[in-house]
Parts: structure tokens; C-alpha cells; sequence
């Protein structure tokens, strides 16, 4: 065993001189340099085999004739001297031939030539733009097996040279082997593809890489990024890291010792998740035990992955007392992903796969259900509410995600189903998730009958993330890059092919509605020969489909150490979606923003400083809580069509808006009526005939008689045409696609009263990543179904429209309510009713919102007029102020609304009288025919804002808490857009950036201001709050007319709007 072990030393001479050879390689970065090394080690290897065998018998004559003359010489060297020198000797000069060489391919290769890139071009490329050479991808993938390769084969000569010490006797040692030799071989085969990637070289020079070891900021391919599509690119920076509160320790120690039996599970909990290195954010620690001590929490994160065990441990604790949960789904298209959410968190807690019983609800009831998820769209099924009442009577813990999405359409149906969960002695806790919204806990407060003691702030990036954010509008971009495709590949394929060509793994587009991504990739994927061949990928569709992922749900993003993002702007905010995406990569990120032209987007792109970092300088705002007479007559009206209510249940509700109703009074008897009726009854008729038109609604008594007592009477709403037509409108109208089962795919849905607000007959529209042309508009036979066609091949760009309305008032008149009317200064706001006509004509369809010069107009008859009797709406009186500044002004409020109401905007309109045929396009028309006598608003120099809906959303109401901040937002708007860009700044100084080139001069002064001017100096006046970074210059000229979304060079396509 000793002479194995000394051998072992002896031998190690070879391993040595493996190692001296392996030093004398250059640097990765210039690995290249060796790529002829394997022909001439091979080569190498050949001749001094040759020379060795030939040799051997020479060294053996010499040494024989040397023994004769030289006293005590050996006879005869042993097998083993021959093992250890010729090995080692052949090897040292090989490393001095290697190291011979090194200059020679130094300069060959040292520029880059078109000699030396044909000699290596199936192995390297030269890169012009770093000046360096990468190994293709291809070969790459085989450096692991080399390197196994070669130190076995390492390991391989050391011990068989040490065999052959130790056993010289044995005759497979009779013979001299050269393994060494070999080794050296496999080794210049290793280090000649050793060479870096662009992806490896970001990673170990730059720190940079989508799946970097260190964080980098991914500063080099935004730099590459921006330079291969300079004509669409509106901004471009980098959001730093930021500590994350997940030093959590102390604080969950002290929980585990709290004499709160909630606050020690919570500490218990989480610290087990700490120990099993999970990462903990004391934070949502702190809210996970308001919720287990039953306070209502709303997390400003809309993230469901990042909440997991902070909202799964609440719900496992609801189940263990027998209780339910329930989920109510904001968005349609995300319901099968918060049952694979929920299923997962809870296994989690306990370890059991399928404990629970997770799933959507459904018409036909599950008693089994222990968490439920309801879509929006189910929340005014009737069909539905009945049969799961058992399961929202037993409902302990209510978990709301993206309530913004819902809060316009369905305050009556969310306010519903509470009431159903409310019908105990303990109310069910409640949770909700969500972006960052204004109002938002304001209105769920209002919506829930309960506070939220705790928000959680908005979460922060703990990584660095680099950001682009570009422009939609160009429809050829993919020429500058793959030069035979002519098809639309939606802007977010393009980034993904030049990311993915530099060594970024892996791409996430997150699409939301906004944009048909599954279907794009599928398109692109039609395309990949072209792509992949750019992007340097193998030649197979499943190798493109691979690297991009197409995410519908734009919240199903889990985070990650590294990511490389295309996100569509569906909150129309753009530093508002950065913010909230930057927070996925916890090392390295990087934000591609694709934004769809809105008016505020340049504007906000131009002051960065301001937008990126203030999320609440033109806030995305949720609608108030609309407690109004008309949605509690509509609640009741589905209340007692549904479920019944007795006497002192109506009474009470009622009561909530002051109309104090005696429980047991009478009322006037009536023929049409019952024979005995209480007040409660009688009031609620006047409320239906003032709202809806119906007269004496048919009602039916039930009295349920008890054992001891007298029982209750249980009121019932009977149906008839009328009524069935207005529950009708209150119902939900399904999207379904053509030729598919009805209730195998319901893609989403809307209240019917709705349905023409948002689409109509032949727009194209993306639900779940996909897109479809509506096809058929829901009819009384088909029981409120909207019928889609899959269109995946009509995605030829980013269709926008607007839907031309025409919209009538009769009796207006204010408000009966104490401070319905405040005048400041010489401005008036009223809140007023009035009898509201809306007929929608058909709409405009252009490629981007601005651009109404080639827009088309398609009229659609048969569309039906909504007429909605006694409706609340805000009027702002601008006396003095002429028609043309009253009509720009409502303009650019309608366009603010888009990015202020994200989801809600089709349902509201600020409307002006005379509009005219030339403004019919950016705003809907106006005509006020009746108004009572006694009525003193300024008609004609008003501004009406006003709902597109039967039931009251809350918007109306938004407007008139935030009216005098929107007009701060026109104002700062306009005075961005009239205040002409700084002079550039002198040759010496540092050139003036390529995405906002100086503008045209101003003509000199004229004669006359432009209507942009005149709008802006009024509101200056009033509302003046520049936030602008723009410097005016010392002698300001006068300026012409200017278009809404100002042009920013003459590549800008459909971006300019006039106004007039």
C-alpha cells in the first residue's frame, strides 16, 4: 500500500506538466486564439509517438554499449523510467511549442478580419460592436462534456503511470504507453471551445446577465436595445435596488412570545418559514395577524404569489373552524389561476396534497366547496347566488383580488354577496389585493361596512432593473431586423428576438388585455426560421417557443432572481406599470414597456423625474363608493327577485340613506297592491317608479309561521315584462366563442346593461391572451350571450377605437340636497339629475387613438338606446369661457380619463353642447331638451360629466372629489405642450439626447393666440401647478395651433390630434 502511494507522488510529475501546459492558455475572452491548438497537438501527438517508439530502441542500443565502457552503469533501463520521462519530457515540449505560438494567432486574430472570421466562422463570431469574438451556442453546450473528459483522462494518466511503477511485472506494462499524450489532446479540444458567450461575457465582465450570479443592470443590451430601434424608443433608465424588509427575526420572536393567541400562531408560523431559509417580509407578517385577529387588511401588491402563506395561513385557520372562504375573482380570465394559488398555499401549511376542496363556484351548487372562487361576472347571476347561498352563509374569511378591475361595474353585485356573508353575528374578515390605486380603501371601507385597519405599502425593488419604455405605433418595426418579414410581430417580438440573439434565456410577455400575446407567439412561431436564424437559435419552432413565454393573467408572475420582461401598458400609466414590474427580479431585471399612444404618455415620458418617482402625480383612481337612492332600489329589486326579504330587513335597509321607514306602519291600500302593506313596501315602489319607470312591481308575502310565535313575512319580487327586463339588464351577459359548448368556455363577461358601452359588432377585442372579432351582440333568446370568432390571423396592428355617442337630457335640474351647488369665484359645480338617452351610432377605428386623420368610421345600426331615468351626474359651470375652450377642455378631460380610470373610462363622458361634426370623433355629442322652469344652471357654458350606465359606479362621484385636480393635470398638460423645448446646448457640451429632437422654431408672434393658448392661459389662472421640467426661453413667442399628443420628430406615426 506504501509504494502505491509513493508511485502515486512519483506519478504526479505528469499531472504537473498538464497543469504547465493548461497555464499557458490565454484568457477566456480570447479563447479563440487557441482554436487551431487541437490540429497541432493532434499532430504533435503523431510525430512524437513516432519519435518515441523509434527512439526507445536507440536510447536501449545506447545504454547497452554505454554499460560495457562505464563501470556500474545498468545494462538496461526498466519500463518505468521510460513511462515517467518520456511522458513528462514530451509534454514540456509541447508547452514550449504552445507557448511559441501564442503571438502568431495573437496578431491573426487580434482584429477581427474577414480571413480569420472565415477561418473560425463555424465556431466563433466576431462581435464589431464590443470588438470581441464569442463561441456560438452550439458549441458551448459541449464544454461540460470536454472538461469531464479531459480530467478523467488526467486522472487516467497519473494512475496508470503509477501502476506501471508499482507493477512493472505485469505484461500489460511491457510495453511503453504514452497517456499522458492523450490527455494533452482532450485538453487543447477543452480549452479551444472554452471560449465565452456574449451571455457569459455580460455575466463576467459586466456583472449583467438575465440569470447573473451578481447584479448587474443589463446595461449593454439596453444600450443595444435602444440602438437597433432608436425610432421607437421613449425613455430608457434604471431603477436602483432597495432593502427589502426581510430582517425579520427580532420582530417574529417577539411575536412567538405574545400572549395574543393569533399574534403567536403568525410568530410561529413564520418562523418556521425562516428556518426552512424561506424569505419572510415583516410587513406582510404584521398583516397576516390582523387578519388572523379579524381585521380587514389591503395589500398594495397585486401579486398573488408574493402573498401566498400571508393570506393561506388566515384561510387555513377559517377551514379548521369550520368555516369557508371565499374569493372574489377581479378579472374573469384569472380564476384557474387562484385555485392552482390557493390549493398550493394551503398544501404548503399542511403537507397534504388535496385536503381541501378548492374550485370556482359554479350554477349547479358543490356543498363539498370549502373555498370558493366567484368570477365579476357571476356576481349578478341569480341562478348562482341562490344555489352557493349555503356557502356564503358559512363564509368566515372574503379575500377580494384586483378590486379596481370590478369596482365600476359591480358595486351592486360585490355589495350582494357580502350581505349574504354577513348574516350572522361575526361578519366574515376581509383581504384585498391590488396595484396602486387612489380611493381604493375609501370605497372598499364604504363597500365592506368595515375598515381596513392595515394597508400594506406598495412593494420595492430589491434588484436592479434597467428599463426601456417604447412606442407602439410602428407598424413595420421587425424591417430593421429580420428584412424578408413583412407581418406584424407586435413590437414585443422584436425585443424578445435581439434579447434572446444576445444570450438572454428566457423572455416573460405579460399582456393582460391589452394585447393578444398568446396569439402573437403563436404567430411569431409561424416565423421562425427567419427568427431564429437572427437570434441565433436552433432551427425549431419549440426552440423559439421555448425562450419567450406569453403570460395572459398580467399578475401571474411569481419573482424571481432574474428577469427580462415585455409588459403591455394596460394601466395606460407607464412609470406606474414599471414601478410594479421592477419589483420582480430580486438580483438583476429588465422592463420593456410597450405603451399604446394615450394623451398623458409623452407627457409623462418628458418629465421622468417627477412620474417615476411620485405614483401619485396623475394617479390611476378607483370610482367612489356609489351609495345613491337608485343602487339601493336596483340592490333590492335583485334581493327580493332572488332571495326574499322580510319586513324588517327592508326597513333597514332603507334606513341607511335616511329614508326613515317604521317597521308595522301601513300604507295607503291600493287595488293593485296587497290588501295589507307596510310603509317599508310602499316607499320602496315610489323608489322603482322614480328610478325605473315601474309602477305597483308585484309583490307576494310569505309568512312563515313558527312554533311559539307569530313567524315572519318574507317579501318576493314576482316577475312580469317589465320587471323581467330591467333584472335583465342587471344580469350578466357571458362571452362565449362560436361553435364551442356554453358552459365549457366563458371567456368573460359583463352586466348586459354594459355590453354596448365597452364593444360592439365587428371591433376586435383580447380576452386571456387571445383575440376575437364580436361576432354577435346578446339577444332576449340567447339569454345575454356575447358571441366571439377567433381572429388570431386579423392581428395586424394595435386597433384603437372610439365609439361615437350621442347623448340627450331631459328634465335637469340639481340635486335635492343640501350643498348640491358651491360657486368658487367664477366657476360653478352642481351635482344634478336629469333623464339621460344614450344611443351609440358606431365608432371610429384608427391604429393608435390620435390618429383620426385615417381613421375609419363604421356606423352599426340596430344598437338600442339606454334611457335611464332620474341620473346623477356633475356639471362644472364655466361662465365667460367660449365654446371652443369649454369643447377643448372636454376634450382633454375625456382623454385624462383613460389613463385616471384605466378600466372605467368607456362608461363615463364630459360632454359639452354643441360639439359639432368636426368634434364628433374625440367626443361624444350633446343635446339638453327639456329643462324645468325653475332651474338656474348656465346650460350652454357647461360641462356635463355623465354615466353610460343604468346603475350608479361611483364615477360621477370621483370626478366631482377630483375635479379640481384633473383640471391641474390639463393645465400642467398644456403648459408642457406650449412651452417650446430649451435651446441645445453649445458644440462643447454634451450632445442633446436622439429621442427628443429640438423642435421646429415658433413662427413669430401672431395676431391672434391659438385655442390650446387660450384654453392654457384660463386654466393657468385657475389651476396653475407646472410640474413641467421644461424651461421657457426669455422672450416667449406666440404658438399655433397644437395637437393633443404633441409629435416628438418626424418618425412619429398617428401621433398628432387637432383640435377644431
Amino acid at each position: 500500500m506504501l509504494d502505491i502511494l509513493l508511485n502515486l507522488l512519483r506519478a504526479l510529475a505528469v499531472l504537473t506538466a498538464l497543469l504547465v501546459i493548461a497555464s499557458m492558455n490565454v484568457k477566456r475572452p480570447r479563447r479563440v486564439e487557441q482554436v487551431w491548438m487541437p490540429v497541432v497537438a493532434s499532430v504533435f501527438a503523431a510525430i512524437s509517438l513516432i519519435f518515441a517508439y523509434v527512439a526507445t530502441d536507440r536510447i536501449d542500443a545506447f545504454v547497452e554499449t554505454a554499460s560495457s565502457w562505464i563501470p556500474f552503469f545498468p545494462s538496461s533501463l526498466s519500463v518505468t523510467w521510460y513511462y515517467i520521462v518520456f511522458n513528462v519530457y514530451l509534454l514540456l515540449i509541447f508547452a514550449v511549442i504552445k507557448l511559441a505560438l501564442r503571438p502568431l494567432f495573437s496578431t491573426f486574430f487580434k482584429k477581427g478580419g474577414s480571413i480569420s472570421q472565415f477561418a473560425v466562422s463555424d465556431i466563433y463570431r466576431f462581435d464589431s460592436d464590443l470588438e470581441m469574438w464569442f463561441i456560438e451556442r452550439r458549441y458551448s453546450r459541449v464544454r461540460d462534456l470536454y472538461r469531464a473528459l479531459y480530467w478523467a483522462s488526467a486522472a487516467l494518466a497519473v494512475l496508470l503511470v503509477a501502476l506501471a511503477l508499482t507493477f512493472p511485472e505485469w505484461p500489460g506494462f511491457s510495453t511503453v504507453a504514452f497517456p499522458a499524450i492523450a490527455a494533452m489532446v482532450i485538453g487543447e479540444f477543452y480549452f479551444a471551445v472554452d471560449g465565452l458567450t456574449r451571455d457569459e461575457y455580460v455575466q463576467d465582465v459586466s456583472g449583467e446577465r438575465d440569470s447573473a450570479r451578481r447584479v448587474g443592470n443589463f446595461g449593454p443590451l439596453r444600450s443595444i436595445l435602444t440602438r437597433a430601434f432608436p425610432k421607437e424608443v421613449l425613455e430608457e433608465g434604471v431603477h436602483l435596488s432597495s432593502v427589502a424588509a426581510l430582517d425579520s427575526g427580532y420582530r417574529i420572536g417577539e411575536m412567538t412570545r405574545s400572549t395574543d393567541p393569533s399574534t403567536r400562531l403568525a410568530g410561529a408560523y413564520f418562523d418556521r418559514l425562516r428556518m426552512a431559509r424561506r424569505d419572510v417580509d415583516i410587513n406582510y407578517v404584521g398583516a397576516s395577524a390582523d387578519l388572523l385577529a379579524r381585521s380587514n387588511v389591503l395589500f398594495a401588491n397585486p401579486f398573488h404569489d408574493d402573498l401566498s402563506p400571508y393570506l393561506c395561513l388566515p384561510a387555513y385557520r377559517e377551514l379548521l373552524e369550520r368555516r369557508r372562504v371565499l374569493i372574489i375573482a377581479g378579472r374573469d380570465g384569472m380564476t384557474e389561476e387562484l385555485v392552482a394559488w390557493v390549493d398550493h398555499g394551503l398544501q404548503d401549511i399542511t403537507g397534504i396534497p388535496g385536503l381541501w376542496s378548492v374550485g370556482v363556484l359554479e350554477a349547479a351548487a358543490r356543498d363539498e366547496r370549502h373555498v370558493g372562487i366567484i368570477r365579476s361576472a357571476d356576481l349578478h347571476n341569480r341562478e348562482l347566488l341562490i344555489n352557493n347561498d349555503a356557502f356564503f352563509s358559512e363564509v368566515g374569511l372574503v379575500i377580494i383580488a384586483e378590486p379596481s378591475v370590478m369596482l365600476a361595474t359591480g358595486q351592486v353585485g360585490i355589495e350582494l354577496v357580502l350581505e349574504r356573508c354577513s348574516r350572522d353575528s361575526m361578519p366574515p374578515t376581509v383581504a384585498a389585493f391590488d396595484a396602486n390605486h387612489d380611493g381604493l380603501v375609501d370605497t372598499l371601507s364604504h363597500l365592506t361596512k368595515a375598515s381596513f385597519t392595515e394597508v400594506v405599502a406598495s412593494a420595492l425593488p430589491q434588484g436592479a432593473c434597467s428599463e426601456v419604455i417604447w412606442r407602439s405605433e410602428s407598424p413595420y418595426m421587425q424591417t430593421s431586423i429580420l428584412p424578408g418579414v413583412a407581418r406584424y410581430l407586435g413590437v414585443g417580438t422584436e425585443i424578445s428576438a435581439v434579447a434572446l440573439k444576445y444570450d438572454v434565456s428566457q423572455v416573460h410577455w405579460i399582456g393582460a388585455d391589452s394585447f393578444p400575446v398568446v396569439d402573437m407567439r403563436w404567430i411569431a412561431q409561424q416565423y421562425f426560421a427567419s427568427i431564429n436564424q437572427f437570434a441565433d437559435l436552433e432551427m425549431s419552432q419549440d426552440a423559439l417557443g421555448d425562450r419567450v413565454t406569453a403570460v395572459a393573467n398580467p399578475w401571474d408572475l411569481p419573482q424571481g432572481d432574474n428577469y427580462f420582461l415585455v409588459v403591455e401598458d394596460s394601466l395606460r400609466n407607464a412609470f406606474e406599470t414599471v414601478r410594479n414590474y421592477a419589483t420582480r427580479a430580486k438580483r438583476a431585471g429588465f422592463v420593456n414597456l410597450i405603451s399604446e399612444e394615450y394623451l398623458l404618455r409623452d407627457y409623462m415620458v418628458d418629465n421622468r423625474d417627477i412620474f417615476s418617482v411620485d405614483s401619485k402625480a396623475v394617479p390611476s383612481v378607483v370610482p367612489d363608493y356609489a351609495r345613491t337612492d337608485r343602487n339601493l332600489i336596483l340592490r333590492l329589486l335583485l334581493t327580493l327577485r332572488t332571495f326574499g326579504m322580510t319586513e324588517e330587513e327592508l326597513a333597514k335597509q332603507l334606513g341607511i340613506l335616511g329614508w326613515q321607514v317604521n317597521s308595522g306602519a301601513t300604507s295607503d291600500r291600493d287595488v293593485d297592491r296587497l290588501d295589507w302593506e307596510p310603509a317599508s313596501i310602499g316607499r320602496l315602489r315610489e323608489g322603482v317608479e322614480e328610478f325605473t319607470g315601474l309602477r305597483n312591481i308585484p309583490l307576494v308575502a310569505r309568512a312563515e309561521r313558527g312554533f311559539l310565535d307569530d313567524g315572519v313575512t318574507t317579501y318576493y319580487l314576482h316577475g312580469n315584462l317589465e320587471v323581467d327586463e330591467v333584472i335583465r339588464q342587471l344580469s350578466p351577459a357571458y362571452f362565449f366563442v362560436e361553435d364551442e359548448v356554453e358552459s365549457t368556455n366563458i371567456i368573460g363577461g359583463l352586466l348586459l346593461d354594459h355590453v354596448y358601452q365597452a364593444l360592439l359588432p365587428g371591433q376586435f377585442v383580447t380576452y386571456g391572451g387571445k383575440y376575437y372579432e364580436v361576432h354577435r351582440m346578446p339577444t332576449q333568446q340567447d339569454h345575454g350571450r356575447v358571441v366571439l370568432r377567433r381572429a388570431a390571423d386579423h392581428i395586424r396592428d394595435r386597433r384603437a377605437y372610439r365609439q361615437l355617442r350621442h347623448y340627450s337630457l331631459g328634465s335637469l335640474r340639481p340635486a335635492d340636497s343640501v350643498g348640491a351647488q358651491r360657486v368658487m369665484g367664477d366657476i360653478a359645480v352642481t351635482r344634478a339629475v336629469a333623464d339621460v338617452t344614450v344611443e351609440s351610432l358606431g365608432y371610429m377605428e384608427s391604429r393608435s387613438r390620435s390618429d383620426l386623420e385615417s381613421a375609419r368610421t363604421v356606423l352599426v345600426d340596430g344598437v338600442p338606446k339606454r334611457h335611464y331615468r332620474s341620473k346623477s351626474l356633475f356639471v362644472i359651470s364655466l361662465p365667460g369661457v367660449s365654446q371652443d375652450v369649454r369643447q377643448t377642455l372636454a376634450t382633454l378631460l375625456n382623454e385624462v380619463f383613460v389613463t385616471t380610470f384605466p378600466y372605467a373610462y368607456p362608461y363615463i363622458s364630459a360632454l359639452t353642447p354643441d360639439s359639432g361634426p368636426a368634434r364628433r370623433s374625440v367626443m361624444p355629442s350633446l343635446e339638453v331638451q327639456t329643462v324645468p322652469s325653475s332651474v338656474t344652471l348656465d346650460l350652454e357654458s357647461s360641462i356635463y360629466i355623465v354615466e353610460d350606465s343604468l346603475i350608479d359606479l361611483g364615477l360621477t362621484a370621483a370626478v366631482e372629489r377630483n375635479w379640481e385636480r384633473l383640471l391641474e393635470i390639463v393645465t400642467d398638460y398644456l403648459d408642457w405642450v406650449l412651452t417650446p423645448i430649451p435651446a441645445p446646448p453649445p458644440p462643447d457640451e454634451r450632445p442633446p439626447r436622439e429621442l427628443f429632437p429640438e423642435r421646429p422654431e415658433v413662427p413669430e408672434a401672431a395676431a391672434k393666440k391659438s385655442r390650446a393658448a387660450r384654453v392654457w392661459t384660463w386654466l393657468r389662472k385657475r389651476f396653475g401647478r407646472s410640474r413641467s421640467k421644461r424651461a421657457k426661453p426669455a422672450t416667449p413667442a406666440a404658438v399655433p395651433d397644437v395637437p393633443l399628443t404633441p409629435e416628438r420628430g418626424d418618425d412619429a406615426v398617428g401621433e398628432s390630434v387637432t383640435v377644431g
